[in-house]
């Protein structure tokens, strides 16, 4: 059983509220999708939020919590407490570790490449395609 004195619920955050966090914590591909799509549910609070759908009888999260590191783990058990069979899709290997010491099975079906765009260099043929 869960600590319910500073229990996470369903919520509908505000545009604002949504891209302060994905500004602050959004540090995986799918962070500013999930501040600005429609048709999203949120679960979590003012502090952080998990985005999720509802689609042919599931839960699906997409991405990891929009949250504070050490606020991942409890707003996560939090979220399984109501939504035990959600599936996850696009996460990053912390959460699936987390997901994994919770009994979920996990697949790694590819990688995102992480490019440091200040040091970067896009000049060169090969990297045209990159510039268009």
């Amino acid at each position: 059983m869960l600590d319910r004195a500073n229990e996470f619920a369903c919520f509908t955050p505000t545009l604002s509220l949504r891209a302060k966090l994905a500004a602050r914590w959004g540090n995986f591909s799918l962070a500013w999708s999930i501040a600005v799509q429609d048709g999203l549910d949120f679960f979590g609070d003012d502090t952080g939020l998990i985005a999720f759908a509802r689609k042919w009888g599931f839960v699906h999260v997409l991405g990891d919590p929009l949250c504070a590191p050490g606020s991942r783990e409890r707003l996560l058990d939090h979220f399984l407490e109501k939504f035990p069979n959600a599936g996850f899709y696009q996460i990053g290997d912390e959460m699936a570790q987390l997901l994994q010491s919770r009994g979920f099975f996990v697949n790694d079906m590819g990688v995102d490449t992480r490019i440091d765009l200040q040091n970067y260099d896009f000049s060169g043929k090969q990297k045209e395609h990159f510039r268009y």
